[in-house]
């Protein structure tokens, strides 16, 4: 309540940062208190080790200007319901409606969910990946409020759970998916494919029929840092990443990876017949094909797209 007390008294205040780590504000926002109006506030940038803590605060401010959002907090089993109250703190005021961004981007990373536009951040740490529904209506709800802009996601970790938020968040605007990966395994880039294409039989413990083909908006892929088997890759593009599924699909590229079965020059030439570009950058012995269908050796340099 204190809180609450010294912020009203602030009405001047352009740029607010509370680092809470201990939870100890929970009990802090009765019901009764009033909210509070910071009219000319421009940045707020809030971290809760408590999502109580989190949701009772930004339940009580005001923010009417325009201005950057940061919320970075721990949630538990049960975050749906809190999905109204975070979409209140990041979406935009509806005087600032016209400064919607033109892209966003979503990073999966660890322990931690990320939603970024330009002015917009919001980050969960969480124990497991087990409420990808919850994340999947949170990016919905700010994506609609956002006018649907222009998403990239990023994936830093592997697993069947992963896999299924991927697969859950194929209704969206995504057009790019980049994906970073261990030289170690090279199960990693037909994993991700399978997520972004493959019929839900294909993946671990997801059940259902899928009613629209998932993402129809993509237009690139990008795989770092793993061994790659393109016999088996150049299969599965053919399949489930045909121009019919995926109409706005242009590319494909590795970047600093290995490749086992053929080269990928001539792996290139094969997915050029569906119309997908295949390239590489830094990749150790093979070669990168250009959209212009020039060749050149990747494995001494960097090549450039």
């Amino acid at each position: 309540m204190e809180l609450i007390r010294v912020l009203s008294a602030c009405v001047n205040l352009k740029r607010l940062t509370i680092l809470n780590k201990d939870g100890g504000l929970a009990g802090e926002f009765p019901d009764a208190v009033l909210q509070s109006a910071l009219p000319r506030l421009q940045h707020i940038h809030l971290e809760f080790k408590s999502k109580d803590s989190a949701v009772k605060l930004i339940r009580k401010l005001i923010l009417p200007q325009c201005f950057q959002r940061i919320l970075f907090t721990k949630h538990h089993p049960q975050v749906g319901p809190y999905v109204v109250d975070y979409r209140r703190f990041i979406s935009p005021e509806e005087s600032c409606a016209s400064q919607s961004p033109e892209s966003a981007s979503i990073r999966v990373y660890g322990s931690q969910l990320e939603y970024n536009s330009y002015s917009h951040e919001i980050r969960f740490r969480v124990l497991g990946l087990d409420e990808d529904p919850a994340f999947h209506d949170l990016v919905q709800e700010i994506q609609s409020l956002s006018n649907q802009p222009s998403l990239t996601v990023t994936i830093n970790a592997y697993s069947p759970q992963i896999w299924r938020l991927l697969k859950s968040l194929g209704d969206q605007n995504i057009q790019t998916v980049i994906g970073y990966f261990t030289a170690t395994r090279s199960t990693d880039a037909r994993d991700l494919l399978k997520a972004i294409g493959a019929r839900p039989t294909d993946l671990t413990d997801l059940d259902g029929p899928m009613a629209v083909w998932p993402f129809a908006s993509l237009r690139s892929i990008y795989i770092h840092d793993t061994c790659v088997e393109l016999v088996y890759l150049t299969g599965l593009a053919k399949e489930y990443l045909h121009k019919d599924l995926k109409p706005m699909l242009e590319e494909i590229v590795f970047v600093h990876c290995s490749f086992r079965g053929m080269e990928l020059a001539q792996a290139a030439e094969s997915l050029a017949a569906i119309g997908i570009t295949l390239q590489g950058v830094e990749c150790f012995g093979s070669y990168y094909i250009k959209s212009d269908d020039s060749r050149g050796r990747a494995g001494g340099g960097a090549s450039a797209i």
